[in-house]
């Protein structure tokens, strides 16, 4: 059963990941109307994090802002294996700000083309809270921040196609 967990999380993080249709680095955003927020609103969730999920434990880190952007990375493993990493960057565009991933396995082992990553773009911003979505034309898909306590964070993942929803919550706590 916890097999089946997590690979159905497994499978909702690849199927994101592997889309053949990535963002290239010279195209353009979504028309998405941006929500009125800097990089610097999103300062929140400066930390270090740490969570457990099944059998694996995950880790993510967010640097301060600093030259406009905050750099983050993820990691999930078990005792005897990587699972995942990701390298993140929130950066400010013309649309607002944006989260840029690329996804890495075992061995630095990227997933998507040199010049390619996956891209969410902030479409709503509160106190403690920031959703992302990727441009629906490519894929259905939010990537949800929230500060759910003093040192607690939670992050979805809502993968949506052909009218289903798939949902991956990560729990962290600060550490």
């Amino acid at each position: 059963m916890l097999q089946h967990r997590f690979a159905c999380c497994l499978l909702a993080l690849s199927l994101i990941c592997l889309t053949p249709a990535v963002l290239a680095a010279d195209d353009p955003a979504p028309e998405a109307t941006a929500p009125e927020a800097t990089v610097a609103d999103l300062g929140w969730i400066t930390g270090q994090w740490r969570g457990e999920m099944d059998d694996s434990v995950i880790d993510e880190q967010w640097s301060a802002t600093g030259g406009g952007a905050m750099m983050g990375m993820f990691r999930w493993f078990t005792e005897t294996e990587i699972r995942l990493y990701e390298f993140m960057l929130i950066e400010p565009s013309p649309q607002g700000p944006v989260l840029r991933i690329k996804h890495f396995g075992s061995g630095l082992r990227g997933w998507e083309e040199k010049d390619e990553r996956v891209e969410f773009h902030l479409v709503e911003h509160q106190d403690g809270l920031a959703v992302f979505e990727r441009d629906p034309e490519i894929e259905a898909s939010q990537l949800i921040y929230r500060h759910t306590e003093e040192d607690r964070l939670e992050v979805q993942l809502i993968k949506t196609k052909d009218g289903k929803k798939n949902t991956s919550t990560f729990l962290f706590e600060r550490q």
